[in-house]
């Protein structure tokens, strides 16, 4: 679950307050400076190739901070997502692994992969991407909807899991590591406790690429930088096996929004087409605070969800 931790108010005398992007000291930094500045504004942010807005930037360079957001540990959002839909819809069935959305006698429904057996009933899809989701179904010969008719993300993130021994980690790491090139994009590393207890760690690291990029090669790069990070980690540090890339679900798109400057939380658009339960998401108009943009997206999405389906009958 996401948090938001205090932070302090208020401003020292004589110091002034800033109610738009950053302060003037750091108006103009120095070369050395801006280029970690930039750094960090690429790793955070969740922009394809655009430029946030002077506000996202300035949140942005703020999150390390004290009163950034921070994820606390275990799994309370995907219970709370799974208790509003069962909520909503009585049972709720979780595909324990790779499954194929089909159609059998007019009624939708999905086959795990190796199994024997179909699912029926609807199928709840998240943070996929609008091109990508409306490609899927033209290559399996459905009709598109004319909102999925849009060009696919120019630019993803490659990620990594690692799993490591605790005394691996450097005694001054944070939870949070930025790892800065000379040319390449900068790799986010972040640390979450085990999920096997407290004898494990677990890192994730990832950096934007290209749509089309060799993944294997970027995957390749995001260990070797992690590995390097830690001393004496051998045979300590296991990559965790990476799941079948999906074709129509992938939250590690990156996109742009339509106008300039965006990425600032203002009100979002959710729309709903005419053939519900469709929402679609402008993840991208929000993309410039990174995770916070994706948490603040959902918050507004499940409003108008909930406002969408219908009241139960009370008595």
């Amino acid at each position: 679950r996401g948090v938001r931790r205090p932070s302090a108010r208020g401003a020292a005398p004589g110091t002034g307050r800033h109610l738009r992007g950053l302060p003037a000291s750091l108006a103009r930094p120095d070369p050395g400076l801006a280029h970690l500045l930039d750094a960090q504004v690429r790793a955070l942010s969740n922009l394809a190739s655009g430029l946030p807005s002077p506000e996202a930037r300035a949140r942005l360079l703020g999150a390390p901070l004290e009163g950034a957001l921070r994820f606390a540990p275990g799994r309370a959002l995907r219970s709370l997502v799974r208790r509003r839909l069962e909520q909503a819809h009585g049972e709720v069935r979780v595909a324990p692994g790779p499954f194929e959305l089909v159609e059998i006698d007019g009624h939708p429904g999905l086959v795990l992969r190796r199994a024997r057996d179909a699912w029926l009933g609807r199928a709840l899809v998240l943070n996929a991407p609008a091109g990508r989701l409306g490609a899927f179904l033209s290559e399996a010969g459905g009709e598109v909807p004319d909102f999925l008719r849009v060009a696919p993300p120019p630019r993803r993130r490659a990620a990594i899991q690692l799993r490591a021994a605790p005394e691996v980690l450097p005694e001054a790491m944070a939870d949070r590591v930025l790892l800065v090139g000379d040319d390449a994009d900068p790799i986010r590393v972040t640390v979450h406790p085990g999920e096997r207890g407290a004898r494990h760690v677990d890192l994730t690291a990832s950096a934007a690429v290209d749509e089309g990029a060799d993944l294997a090669g970027a995957h390749d790069r995001l260990e070797a930088a992690v590995r390097a990070l830690l001393p004496f980690s051998e045979q300590r540090v296991a990559r965790v096996a990476e799941a079948p890339r999906p074709i129509w679900d992938d939250e590690l798109a990156l996109g742009d929004p339509a106008g300039a400057g965006g990425g600032w939380p203002t009100e979002v658009e959710i729309r709903a087409p005419l053939r519900p339960p469709v929402f679609v998401l402008p993840r991208e108009e929000l993309a410039g605070l990174g995770p916070e943009g994706d948490l603040l997206l959902g918050w507004q999405a499940g409003d108008a969800i909930a406002a969408a389906l219908p009241k139960p009958a009370l008595g």
